[in-house]
C-alpha cells in the first residue's frame, strides 16, 4: 500500500511516524532499495536508509525486525517458479509434526470479473512458523521454511496445509500468509491473507475490505471437529 501521510502501514504491521513522508512510497519498493547491494551484510545499513526515506522515527519499532521483514520480502521477490508439470494444485507445507494450529486453505483465482476461473496460474505461499520466525536462529540467511507452490486446477482451484502463522516476536504485526501469484499471461502479483479474529487487526482494515466480500483478504476460520482450522481465499486478478 502506497504511503502517502504521517502513518506508515501495511495490512501485516503498523508503524508510526513522526513526519509526512514526501513522496509515495510501498514496502515492495522499500525492500528493493534496501537489497539492491550484492552485499546482503549491508542489510542493516540499508534499512537505515529505508527509515529515513520512508520518515519512520528510529526508536518506535527494533531496526532489527525491520531488516528481517525487508529482508525476507527481498528475497520472496527474487523467487523463480518451478516447473509447472511438476506442480499440484494441492500441496502441504509442513509434516504432521509441525507445531502450531493445523490450517487449510483453499480458493479459486479469478479473472477481472470475478467469475471467470483462471487455470494453470503458479502460487507461492509463505509465513511464519508457531514462534513468529521465518527460519530457526543461525539458518541460511535466505531461507525462508514454510513455503510452497502450487498450480491451479481447470477450475482455477488451490488449496495447502500447513499451520497457522505466528506473528514477529515482541510485535503488534497482523498473523498473515504471504502470496505472490504468477499468470498464465507472465503478469504477477502479490497479495496476502489475513485471519478474521486477529487481535492485532485494526479496525481501519475491516472498514477498507468491508466491501470486498469474497475477496476480502480477510479470512474466516472455520474450526472442524478433526481440529483443523480451515480458511477460504479467492483472489480476483484486477
Amino acid at each position: 500500500m502506497p504511503v502517502t501521510s504521517m502513518t506508515v502501514v501495511s495490512t501485516s504491521a503498523h508503524h508510526e511516524t513522526r513526519t509526512p513522508t514526501s513522496s509515495p512510497l510501498n514496502f515492495d519498493e522499500a525492500s528493493r532499495t534496501c537489497f539492491s547491494f550484492k552485499n546482503r551484510r549491508r542489510s542493516s545499513y540499508c534499512s537505515s536508509l529505508v527509515l529515513n526515506r520512508l520518515q519512520i522515527n528510529r526508536k518506535s519499532i527494533p531496526l532489527y525486525l525491520v531488516c528481517i521483514t525487508l529482508f525476507v520480502i527481498a528475497t520472496a521477490l527474487g523467487q523463480t517458479p518451478p516447473e509447472k508439470k511438476t506442480l499440484s494444485w494441492k500441496t502441504r507445507l509442513v509434516s504432521e509434526r509441525e507445531p502450531g494450529e493445523p490450517l487449510i486453505v483453499s480458493g479459486t483465482i479469478y479473472q477481472s470479473d470475478g467469475k471467470t476461473p483462471i487455470p494453470n496460474a503458479l502460487l507461492y505461499v509463505y509465513h511464519t512458523d508457531a514462534t513468529g520466525v521465518y527460519a530457526p536462529k543461525g539458518s541460511a540467511q535466505d531461507s525462508i521454511r514454510i513455503k510452497g507452490w502450487m498450480k491451479t486446477n481447470s477450475e482455477g482451484k488451490f488449496e495447502f496445509r500447513t499451520i497457522k502463522p505466528v506473528c514477529y516476536p515482541r510485535s503488534s504485526a497482523v498473523a498473515h500468509i504471504h502470496a505472490k501469484i504468477f499468470l498464465p499471461n507472465g503478469s504477477e502479483r502479490w497479495d496476502e491473507f489475513l485471519f478474521d479474529g486477529d487481535t492485532n487487526l485494526r479496525s481501519h482494515v475491516y472498514e477498507k475490505h468491508k466491501d470486498e466480500g469474497i475477496f476480502s483478504p480477510i479470512m474466516k476460520i472455520n474450526h472442524g471437529g478433526d481440529g483443523v482450522l480451515r480458511c477460504v481465499k479467492n483472489i480476483r486478478i484486477r
